[in-house]
């Protein structure tokens, strides 16, 4: 058995985030609260020394006094309405080659896990690995995740379910986006950059790795087609 590891904002999905969509369609449904975005301005302040420039991908703190049971449902109504309608055929068609080959298929994301849940549901996925927040009383507070699949974490992550599954690294595929993902695909047996940034698709050229997006020639069909090797 293989491991298929996809990110999903930029990867999976093109366009805006899950996470900044998702705090918009709260807020047209009138479900932030002025506390809540009193507390993302001033997570900014108090965490900024701590995470630097990436400090607006820690902050969930939006979502401060939200019931955790509210976000559950509003998550699966998003993706549905939302983000599915939105994912790149090509990385659709991918995945399911991976379930067809009977691959272990894991999305592995900075999004809310609830997001990620709701995502992961809906594409009939092994496991949905998001962001996880801290909660008290079954309600949202304005710490820093638990949990925040980003930049090394990731490897950290996969590296943990090859342990758990006993699959090799070389066997894992991972799809990513971002110059944050490098580290993750540098240790994987099969990366491949998909409609990576200037970064990322520097990285992907020198390293010859297969890419998917502006400029590649190959385009989505080899990737599927690597499924069954």
């Amino acid at each position: 058995m293989k491991l298929a590891v996809f990110d999903v904002d930029g990867t999976l999905l093109s366009g805006m985030s899950t996470e900044r969509g998702f705090a918009l369609w709260l807020w047209r449904r009138r479900m932030l609260s002025i506390h809540g975005i009193l507390e993302f301005l001033s997570f900014h302040l108090r965490w900024s020394f701590r995470f630097g420039r990436d400090v607006i991908k820690k902050n969930k703190a939006y979502l401060t006094g939200l019931r955790t049971d509210l976000i559950d449902e509003e998550s699966a109504r998003y993706v549905a309405a939302e983000i599915l309608p939105r994912l790149r055929p090509e990385l659709l068609t991918i995945l399911r080659a991976h379930q067809a080959a009977g691959d272990m298929v894991v999305l592995l994301s900075g999004t809310l896990q609830p997001i990620a849940s709701a995502l992961g549901e809906a594409l009939q996925v092994d496991r949905s690995i998001g962001s996880i927040c801290t909660v008290d009383g079954g309600h949202f507070m304005a710490a820093p995740p638990l949990r925040h699949p980003f930049a090394e974490s990731k490897s950290e992550l996969v590296i943990e379910l090859c342990g758990e599954f006993s699959i090799d690294l070389a066997e894992v595929f991972a799809y990513g986006d971002s110059i944050h993902d490098l580290h993750l695909l540098t240790i994987v047996g099969h990366p491949v950059a998909i409609y990576p940034d200037r970064k990322l698709g520097a990285e992907a050229l020198r390293r010859n790795w297969q890419k998917i997006g502006p400029g590649n020639s190959t385009g989505a069909a080899p990737a599927a087609d690597s499924v069954s090797r």
